[in-house]
This record gives C-alpha cells, sequence and structure tokens, in this order.
C-alpha cells in the first residue's frame, strides 16, 4: 500500500491523505509476524496466545459446517 499512496488515481490519493491506515496495517503485521524476541517475556507470550485464540476460534467458524449431510455417513 506504500507503492499505491504514490500512484496518481483515487486509490493513491486517498492513501495519501490518510497514513494512519499504513500505521494501522504496520501495527497488525507485527502483531501477526512479530520479530524474534531475544527472551520469551510475559507480554510477547500473551501476544502469541491471543493470535493462536483468535486463529482457532476463526478456523471453528469457518469449519462449522459438515461436509457430510446428516444420514449421509
Amino acid at each position: 500500500l506504500g507503492m499505491m499512496g504514490k500512484v496518481q488515481n483515487a486509490f493513491g490519493r486517498f492513501i495519501a491523505e490518510h497514513p494512519v491506515i499504513l500505521e494501522i496495517l504496520n501495527v497488525v503485521d507485527q502483531n501477526l509476524y512479530p520479530d524474534l524476541v531475544p527472551r520469551f517475556d510475559r507480554d510477547w507470550t500473551l501476544m502469541v496466545l491471543a493470535n493462536a485464540a483468535v486463529a482457532l476460534v476463526l478456523a471453528c467458524f469457518m469449519f462449522r459446517r459438515r461436509e457430510v449431510p446428516y444420514g449421509a455417513d
């Protein structure tokens, strides 16, 4: 998206006028793919566990329906 901010179209102008969008995406990227920490501290461990919990809930929500209808198995 940083490169899109340099393009002279409507989307590029919107990104250039709202740099907070890039900052939010950087925070989300750092949360999903954190840098390797030199030691395991409480905050890093809680962030990883929270990401795992969100991923598990989303997976359960996505795959809540059975692939085989009832009675067919």
